[in-house]
């Protein structure tokens, strides 16, 4: 049984959700403390597999208590549960928290999100994703994005759908930016699921806060010799561009966006956790010209689409989002037959053989290549590719 722990200072509020949960107890073993340093006592004898802290509390405040929690047991998800709503906390917390919620929060909402948990554990627990994501509080970002965005938060009249671009162009940015927008910081009754929508709830203030975090608090990893942010900035926009123009018109645009800019952040995690292993990756497919997800499978254990679907999971993303995007890879093995994968499938692998027939028929799951969306425009794809990604020189 998955054990939960609440933390909270205030006994009236332990007592409240320890009443309020009392039906989820068959699927749950909860414990409930009353500070941070009981609760870490506690874990020395029972690892918790979740953690549900409040952010205001004397001594150890949460933010504290969560980076605690990172460090040493790192494979917990940690959640807040708090109405405290400055910078600072948001700042803080977020760089130690997969999700927060606004107190108070209804018993039905704390379920969902436990069972979510419950789901993700459950459906990745034997690919390896632990290893790669352990105690992983954030992205790195592209520098030359994030020094273009300061730039532009810094004019006296801000243009936010310009604003909306530059984030986009950052895949690890636009992540961390809904998953602010979305936070019950906000307190936002409904889903934020577009970078523009995201950008006019946050404000040019908190985004060049969270740009400031980016830049100077969360370090950036060294690159290998095969990996570079920038470049990787340029496929996830030539992919979305390519997804664009392969789709049908009745796939929507801002949902076809927010996949393509998030399905292949798992591959930044392996650059920024794995560095040395992910350059054997790299090397691998350089040399053989097999198709990287294929190799990261065969030398990591774990493809890039599995971690990026966990990560977004526990950051409390939609859960028809991680769906697809554990499925972007294989379009059509769940029977489903969804334009939209099928574009960014074929858009991927475009991207991946340069061009090269051989290499994109290669990369592409069995079934794609005959796909009415697909053999029509496949000749034209292919120069648009060849010309794109040797332009590019990537």
């Amino acid at each position: 049984m998955k054990v939960v722990y609440f933390v909270d200072d205030e006994r009236s509020i332990l007592d409240g959700l320890r009443r309020s949960l009392r039906a989820l107890r068959k699927n749950w073993q909860f414990e409930f403390h009353d500070g941070g340093q009981k609760a870490l006592d506690r874990m020395q004898e029972v690892k918790p597999d979740v953690v549900v802290s409040d952010m205001r509390m004397p001594g150890m405040d949460g933010a504290e208590f969560l980076t605690r929690v990172r460090r040493e047991y790192p494979d917990t998800i940690r959640l807040v549960l708090s109405g405290y709503a400055e910078f600072d906390a948001i700042s803080r917390v977020m760089r130690s928290a997969h999700q927060v919620m606004s107190k108070p929060c209804e018993p039905d909402q704390i379920a969902k999100v436990l069972e979510s948990a419950r789901v993700l554990c459950e459906r990745f627990q034997d690919r390896g994703i632990s290893s790669a994501v352990s105690g992983l509080g954030s992205l790195p970002s592209i520098p030359g994005v994030l020094h273009q965005l300061m730039d532009a938060l810094e004019r006296p009249e801000v243009d936010q759908k310009v604003i909306g671009r530059m984030v986009v162009c950052d895949p690890a940015l636009s992540v961390r930016v809904l998953q602010v927008a979305n936070s019950g910081f906000f307190g936002s009754k409904s889903r934020i699921e577009s970078i523009d929508q995201a950008v006019v709830m946050l404000g040019a203030e908190m985004l060049k806060n969270l740009v400031m975090q980016v830049k100077i608090v969360e370090a950036f990893p060294a690159k290998t010799e095969s990996f570079s942010f920038e470049r990787f900035g340029e496929r996830v926009k030539l992919i979305t561009d390519w997804a664009c123009e392969i789709a049908p018109p009745s796939v929507p645009r801002d949902e076809l966006r927010a996949l393509s800019m998030t399905m292949d952040i798992g591959q930044l995690v392996f650059a920024s956790r794995l560095p040395t292993r992910y350059e054997s990756v790299l090397k691998k497919v350089e040399e053989t010209g097999e198709v990287i997800w294929k190799v990261e499978d065969k030398l990591l254990g774990v493809d890039h689409a599995a971690i990026a679907a966990y990560l977004l999971g526990l950051w409390g993303q939609d859960s028809v989002l991680v769906d697809r995007i554990a499925r972007h890879l294989e379009p059509l093995g769940s029977g489903a037959d969804e334009p939209m994968l099928v574009a960014l499938h074929v858009a991927e692998a475009l991207y991946e053989s340069g061009g090269d027939r051989a290499r994109f028929e290669a990369a592409l799951q069995d079934g794609v290549l005959t796909h009415e969306l697909v053999a029509p425009g496949v000749d034209r794809w292919l120069e648009m590719a060849a010309a794109a990604v040797g332009a590019a020189g990537v």
